[in-house]
């Protein structure tokens, strides 16, 4: 009994990395099919050229916290 939930618990576990897996592939190639010419970064934006408006709210993004 104890290994055929050790076999489960094993499965579920690469299941669950296949699933990452699958997301970072589908995240990378919607990237590449939008055809961006460089990938930049919220740490490359240059803050002091935005708008005042826009100075205030861009750390909200970098939180994640939406």
């Amino acid at each position: 009994m104890e290994e055929s939930r050790d076999y489960e618990e094993f499965l579920h576990k690469l299941l669950l990395l296949e699933i990452d897996e699958k997301d970072k592939r589908g995240v990378e190639c919607r990237i590449s099919n939008a055809k961006f010419p460089y990938r930049k970064y919220l740490d490359d934006i240059d803050v002091r050229y935005l708008p005042e408006g826009m100075q205030k709210k861009l750390p909200e993004p970098s939180t994640l916290h939406l």
